[in-house]
């Protein structure tokens, strides 16, 4: 489900998805949800998260573009639509970050869930474009640092895609092995290309 609340050019859409599964919802950014005004935006999710979304254009959204979002299962996201601004470079989109200047570029901090796969945008100011990139998970002991990898997907400009893959195995977080009884039956629900009525 999407609710919009907008005004002009700036407003809050809401996610919702009550479903075991993630679905993806499609919307414009056009008088459809309610916007007038405005040619360039930022979308920012509000919560779960507060960053910029990965999923809009970089490196600006404009009116008229189609935006696709995944909401996990069983959650909700909130995200807000604002006037895109002058210029607050570089800047992630997708995960929460901190950034630090180094002598031969930036140093990123990330945080997100064990085991997933991250895909994030990333703009430079207009001068730069990202010429390698490295990942690794802070360092604790030995037995419990773990490999993390990151490659560039696309690259235009000063703008970049990345794919991030975070340490470990991806942690369970949805209830989806299940024993039914009787007869001691063990399956797998979602099923992959089921329609998700369970």
């Amino acid at each position: 489900e999407l609710y919009a609340h907008v005004a002009g050019d700036h407003g809050f859409l809401c996610l919702v998805n009550q479903n075991p599964f993630p679905r993806t919802t499609t919307f414009t950014l056009d008088g459809e949800i309610g916007l007038k005004g405005g040619d360039e935006f930022v979308l920012e999710e509000i919560y779960p998260r507060q960053c910029p979304i990965a999923e809009q254009p970089l490196p600006v959204a404009r009116r008229g573009d189609r935006i696709t979002c995944t909401t996990p299962a069983s959650s909700v996201r909130i995200i807000e639509i604002k006037s895109a601004p002058k210029s607050q470079l570089p800047m992630v989109f997708g995960l929460p970050a901190i950034f630090k200047t180094t002598s031969n570029g930036y140093q990123v901090t990330l945080r997100a869930a064990q085991g997933e796969k991250a895909q994030i945008g990333l703009i430079l100011p207009a001068s730069e474009a990202v010429e390698s990139i490295a990942a690794r998970q802070t360092p604790t002991v030995p037995m419990y640092t773990f490999p993390v990898t990151a490659r560039v997907l696309s690259q235009a400009g000063n703008s970049a895609r990345i794919e991030i893959q975070f340490p470990r195995e991806q942690a369970p977080r949805e209830l989806t092995h299940w024993r039914i009884d009787p007869g001691n039956v063990e399956t797998d629900l979602p099923t992959p290309g089921c329609s998700g009525f369970l």
